[in-house]
């Protein structure tokens, strides 16, 4: 059986979040592009290399180990979006959160293209004040 999109994009975060990045590329097509917004941690990211690159930056810019609950997807035809929690803990055991909305394109059960709505600066200026 073959799965749906939004079910592709659930196992996506699923796997992320089980520290499996490299196992979550077979989701994404080798020239899948992703455009991520803000100054802290924005640009385009292409390929499986970028995918990875910009999940271990998030990992460094974010205190502890981060969690990420997927709250909501809406699914229209090869469109997903997806609205996530991000919790963590800092060093000194104060709770952080936050929430984002990632859009994801898909063609033949593949990811072609993502764009990720996070603001950056935020999470930016929150690790600045726990430094």
């Amino acid at each position: 059986m073959t799965k749906s999109n939004a079910a592709i994009v659930r196992e996506i975060f699923h796997l992320f979040a089980a520290g499996k990045a490299h196992e979550a590329m077979a989701f994404y097509h080798e020239d899948v592009v992703l455009i991520a917004w803000g100054s802290v941690l924005g640009g385009t990211y292409r390929g499986h290399e970028g995918l990875l690159d910009l999940a271990q930056r998030v990992g460094a810019s974010i205190p502890g180990r981060p969690r990420f609950d997927v709250l909501s997807v809406v699914e229209s035809a090869n469109t997903i979006l997806v609205e996530i929690e991000g919790r963590t803990a800092t060093s000194t055991g104060r709770a952080e959160r936050w929430r984002t909305a990632e859009v994801f394109e898909l063609r033949h059960g593949k990811v072609v293209a993502v764009r990720l709505y996070t603001d950056t600066e935020a999470i930016a200026s929150r690790r600045a004040s726990l430094a």
